[in-house]
């Protein structure tokens, strides 16, 4: 299982823990120590709130991240960071 952070863009209506949840359906374990962070940068501010949240995913769950349609991206997190010298 790797690190990631996913983003996702929810209507003001829904609860954040709803849809943290149903990440959990799809295989993803949510990091509960990591506490979703409320973006302020979202193209619909008047009807969507947009959020990250981090979870270790399997490799082959990965691509489902692409098929629920309120996860808008996600990146994986690496132990190191690679820097040029």
């Amino acid at each position: 299982m790797k690190k990631y952070l996913i983003e996702i863009e929810i209507p003001l209506s829904i609860h954040i823990e709803k849809k943290v949840q149903e990440l959990v359906t799809y295989g993803f374990d949510i990091d509960n120590n990591f506490k979703p962070k409320k973006l302020k940068v979202s193209l619909n501010q008047n009807t969507h709130h947009t959020f990250i949240i981090k979870a270790l995913v399997k490799e082959r769950d990965v691509s489902k991240c692409k098929v629920i349609p309120y996860v808008k991206n996600c990146w994986s997190l690496y132990d190191i960071i690679p820097f040029k010298k």
